[in-house]
C-alpha cells in the first residue's frame, strides 16, 4: 500500500518525479564532490607520511619550495613556465 502511494505520487505526479529527479542529480553530484576529496585527503596524508620519513624529500621541500642551501652552496636559479 505505501509503494503504491509512493509510486503514484512519484510518476502520477509531474512535481513528484522532477523533485525525485533533481534530487537524485544533486546525491551523484555531492558524491562525486566527496570523492574527489577523500582523493585530494589520501594525497595529502601520502605527502606528509613522505616527508615524514624520507630524508630525500625534505631535502628537495627544502630547496626547491623554501630556496634552503648548505653552508658555502652556489644556488643557480633557473626560470620555470611560472615564471617566464
Amino acid at each position: 500500500m505505501l509503494f503504491s502511494c509512493a509510486g503514484t505520487y512519484l510518476f502520477k505526479s509531474n512535481n513528484g518525479f522532477r523533485t525525485y529527479y533533481t534530487l537524485k542529480q544533486d546525491f551523484n553530484q555531492e558524491k562525486e564532490h566527496v570523492e574527489k576529496l577523500e582523493l585530494k585527503i589520501n594525497t595529502i596524508k601520502q605527502d606528509i607520511k613522505n616527508w615524514q620519513t624520507d630524508t630525500l624529500e625534505k631535502e628537495r621541500i627544502a630547496r626547491q619550495d623554501l630556496g634552503m642551501s648548505f653552508t658555502n652552496e652556489l644556488v643557480y636559479l633557473m626560470p620555470t613556465k611560472k615564471t617566464l
